[in-house]
């Protein structure tokens, strides 16, 4: 009896010892100020040629991890930068306009309208948003958003008291499979708001005119529907 009590005294610590590293990490969970996904957007990129996928990759890694503080803006523009081949941008199509053309950066209004997806859903506010002059195949219309540096700009506002941190991240496995993922991420109260909101993108087309289409996006949550957005699209 006295054996079998010393050797259970020498186990007890190593289980101790074993539940620090759970313990702690239930604690950083519950405490960790990025530690839920607010809203995300997943896109398989399968279908994109290897130019543009470097062109988001590019603009990802610029994005990921970006804090926005309660009442600050964040801009697409001044956080990704100029984009050249310098800074790891490559020529790749785009649309410029309502023209389609290869330029340095070419394609990355996928991952702005992506960002602009996230941060409806999130709950943050859009200060500063431009759609495409014409229909684009990789985002539905009315829920795009188009960036040229030094013109057109995407700006979030986090209207929230806790500060909000941006996720960007391209994924690649051995079979040349990729995914892009865009969200935002917060407390876990944060993340528990923004549950509770419900919030949702309900998009419409409601007419159209010769080669002209008309789409209206409402940001739906659990306590009102409100108007997002009337774009016209050319065919």
């Amino acid at each position: 009896m006295f054996l079998a009590s010393r050797s259970l005294n020498k186990a007890l610590p190593l289980v101790a010892l074993a539940m620090v590293p759970i313990g702690l990490a239930l604690y950083l969970q519950d405490t960790h100020p990025f530690s839920q996904t607010l809203a995300s957007r997943h896109i398989d990129l399968d279908a994109y040629k290897s130019d543009n996928r470097l062109n988001f990759a590019t603009a990802a890694r610029q994005l990921d991890g970006q804090m926005i503080r309660p009442g600050e803006s964040f801009s697409f523009n001044r956080c990704v930068g100029p984009r050249t081949v310098k800074r790891g941008f490559v020529p790749a199509r785009g649309f410029v306009g309502n023209e389609v053309l290869s330029t340095e950066g070419g394609g990355i209004c996928l991952v702005s309208s992506m960002l602009y997806q996230a941060a409806l859903l999130s709950g943050l506010e859009v200060t500063s948003r431009t759609p495409h002059g014409k229909r684009v195949a990789s985002v539905p219309p009315g829920l795009d958003a188009t960036v040229w540096y030094g013109q057109t700009d995407l700006i979030v506002k986090n209207p929230y008291d806790r500060p909000v941190q941006i996720i960007a991240r391209t994924r690649g496995d051995d079979t040349g499979k990729a995914d892009l993922e865009i969200g935002f991420a917060g407390d876990k109260d944060l993340g528990q708001r923004v549950a509770a909101a419900g919030y949702r993108l309900d998009r419409r087309e409601i007419g159209r005119r010769g080669d002209t289409l008309l789409v209206e996006v409402q940001l739906a949550s659990r306590n009102r529907d409100k108007t997002i957005s009337r774009d016209k699209y050319k065919l």
